[in-house]
């Protein structure tokens, strides 16, 4: 959702900079419409063509056009700088979105901590009693935990799987950019 508002400050600012910065604009709707469908797929391998050279390239490109302007008078520099805060920040949210699209729960702690609920689990049901009771609470114990670890790791990739980032704010984002 920040960086959809980022975006959409970024292309109020350039449009009151003035017909100068209209091309800007159009490249930072391109750039952010190629961003939007490869971020939205939920495909992870699409997910990474934001890492690219030619991905960065564009983004930089946006930013040299910003450093390129003229400014006239001091309500353009005010502009062109704010432009360029804004466009710092959206390279650095590209960044958290790359490094955010790793997995950060490691494979040897996810194992550790199956195994130790699952030998838990395993001797509460050997030495409790033997009764519904018993067994009902410890099925909703089981239920409880694996899916607290299923939300911790749908979390970890916000992106992709059952639970994702909502796509709603880059979409209306996107029909604000031009205007």
């Amino acid at each position: 959702m920040q960086t959809a508002v980022k975006v959409v400050q970024l292309d109020r600012i350039l449009a009151q900079y003035g017909p100068e910065a209209k091309g800007i604009r159009d490249q930072l709707k391109s750039n952010y419409t190629n961003a939007a469908d490869l971020v939205l797929s939920g495909d992870q391998s699409r997910q990474m063509q934001l890492d690219t050279p030619d991905a960065a390239a564009r983004v930089e490109g946006v930013q040299t056009r910003i450093r390129g302007l003229a400014p006239k008078n001091d309500l353009q520099r005010g502009l062109q700088s704010r432009a360029l805060e804004i466009s710092e920040e959206l390279a650095g949210s590209r960044w958290l979105l790359i490094m955010s699209n790793k997995r950060s729960v490691s494979a040897p702690l996810l194992v550790v901590l199956v195994f130790w609920l699952s030998l838990i689990f395993t001797a509460w049901a050997l030495f409790a009693p033997r009764n519904m009771t018993v067994a009902v609470a410890l099925f909703a114990c089981a239920l409880s935990v694996s899916g607290a670890t299923f939300l911790i790791l749908e979390m970890d990739h916000p992106l992709t799987g059952a639970i994702r980032v909502s796509g709603e704010p880059v979409r209306e984002a996107l029909s604000h950019l031009g205007q």
